[in-house]
């Protein structure tokens, strides 16, 4: 019985191995042959992948850059996972030009879309193309602190400077609320020698970089900030699954669709509040649920035609 050939395609391959590997696994062990291709790594890695046209391979393409240039350089069935739109989000330009796209690919190309304000556009404005909202790329459970006035905000040095004013603002509105209460508040994730993290977040202990199943150890409760121009941060679903206290701004809940998630948001001000995730919602953001709906969506692709 001839087995199913899918190739994962990324800007880099180590950005696979980064966020598909699980989603990978699990689809070679239900027999399908997988393998992974860096578009952009060399001019060898590039005319590798225009020549996947002339292959039996199917294609799951992620990332922006190379999900435009699979669109326009692969006319073979794919499925895109566009994790955000980044700073082109506020371009109608971009907006009707990934449009144009996906309906000239009609159901040839599967969209799905890990931020639900960009998949509810999509959705509504797009003719042929098919589009799916899949939350993110999977949540795991962290070890996390032992007290709720232990608050932490994970980011990294090429981040901050566009969210530092938001973690601070947060951090601030926390200390107004709380005050009299003893309060620690941590960033991991940056350089110790970050200059911006000892200028704008005065109020945080800068720890540097930890192990990825440590980043949670200095804390119950997590900050998300806003200035994040992409689909749901791997961060927030990994501390729903953590079982912390999650900050966020009223305009990221609604554009992550926690909302639609049966999430609850309670305000404490300036537009933050606390998030009420059940326990089902953080299943639903789960690593194990995330990838079932992807496996879902991939196998689909058996169905179209070469």
């Amino acid at each position: 019985m001839k087995r199913n050939l899918i190739k994962f395609v990324n800007d880099k391959a180590k950005y696979n191995d980064l966020y598909r590997k699980s989603l990978m696994t699990n689809l070679s062990n239900s027999g399908t042959k997988v393998s992974s291709l860096g578009v952009f790594e060399s001019v060898g890695s590039t005319l590798s992948f225009l020549c996947l046209n002339f292959k039996n391979e199917k294609i799951v393409s992620s990332n922006l850059k190379t999900n435009l240039f699979s669109l326009l350089f692969c006319f073979k069935p794919q499925v895109l996972i566009i994790n955000g739109l980044g700073r082109y989000r506020t371009s109608q330009r971009f907006r009707l030009l990934l449009r144009v796209l996906l309906d000239y690919r009609n159901s040839s190309v599967q969209a799905i879309f890990q931020n639900y304000a960009d998949y509810r556009f999509y959705r509504r404005f797009c003719n042929h193309a098919k589009v799916y909202w899949v939350p993110g790329s999977g949540g795991v459970s962290r070890k996390i602190g032992v007290s709720e006035n232990s608050f932490v905000a994970i980011q990294r040095d090429s981040k901050l400077s566009l969210v530092a004013k938001s973690i601070q603002e947060c951090a601030s509105l926390i200390q107004e609320v709380k005050a009299g209460d003893s309060l620690s508040f941590t960033l991991v994730g940056c350089s110790i020698r970050n200059e911006l993290a000892k200028a704008q977040l005065p109020n945080f202990e800068n720890v540097g970089r930890y192990a990825q199943d440590d980043i949670f150890i200095d804390g119950r409760s997590f900050i998300q900030p806003e200035g994040y121009g992409e689909g749901i941060p791997h961060t927030l679903v990994d501390a729903m699954c953590s079982g912390m206290k999650v900050f966020i701004k009223k305009q990221c809940f609604l554009r992550y669709g926690l909302h639609k998630l049966h999430c609850k948001f309670s305000c404490i001000g300036n537009g933050w509040g606390e998030l009420g995730a059940t326990a089902n919602a953080s299943k639903e953001v789960s690593l194990e649920s995330v990838n079932e709906s992807y496996i879902s969506i991939i196998s689909s692709m058996n169905k179209l035609k070469k």
